[in-house]
């Protein structure tokens, strides 16, 4: 279910890009939230993490040629999402290691940083800000209040430092929504990775039609 309406709102959200509808790309800010929380519970629910990332990866490669119509010069979210489920299982392996040091940590905010670098060299849709996200969505998952201030302070620094639009804010009302209560709609796993390039042919190809017939 909220895979579902991650999809809606993403979908909604490119409509309001390729068209200029700006009430629609502000319900697109629910989308990126609503899939943050959906790599955190896909994380913990996958019988393997590293084939969980190559997937991701693999899916990222194949819909990059798509995702660059509708965004040239730029790559699409599900490279920050592998990025996040390696940024996870880093953090995880580092919080239950008793040998964890200061000098641990240390190392992990410079993956961090070397990650944040890659995706903002490489134009990753969302970048930085999503895999702080992602991070923030995996250490409060257990308290919903404590999701949604790391969610507003997070979003409203970055829109500041113009990281991502003011509009972002709006994504709140994603964690808002009761997520942990929404069942698993039973479909076939790979059906949301095809949709993604899919909507945005389908959306770029109607886009282009009318323009020739203008």
């Amino acid at each position: 279910m909220v895979l579902l309406l991650g999809a809606i709102s993403m979908t909604l959200d490119h409509v309001g890009l390729l068209w200029g509808v700006p009430w629609l790309r502000v319900v697109g800010r629910l989308a990126l939230p609503l899939f943050a929380y959906q790599v955190v519970v896909s994380y913990h629910r996958t019988s393997s993490v590293p084939r969980y990332a190559v997937r991701l990866l693999l899916f990222a490669i194949a819909s990059q040629p798509f995702y660059s119509l509708l965004c040239p010069g730029a790559a699409n979210v599900l490279f920050l999402f592998a990025a996040a489920v390696c940024i996870l299982r880093l953090w995880d392996s580092l919080c239950a290691s008793s040998l964890s040091t200061p000098y641990s940590y240390s190392a992990f905010a410079v993956c961090i940083a070397t990650a944040y670098l890659l995706l903002i060299r490489f134009k990753v849709d969302y970048g930085a800000y999503g895999l702080l996200l992602i991070w923030l969505v995996e250490i409060t998952r257990s308290s919903k209040r404590q999701m949604i201030l790391a969610y507003v302070v997070l979003t409203g620094l970055a829109s500041i430092l113009g990281f991502v639009r003011c509009d972002q804010i709006f994504g709140v009302l994603s964690f808002m929504l009761p997520l942990e209560r929404f069942k698993r709609i039973s479909i076939w796993k790979y059906s949301y990775y095809f949709f993604y390039p899919a909507h945005i042919l389908a959306l770029t190809t109607v886009r282009n039609l009318i323009s020739l017939k203008q």
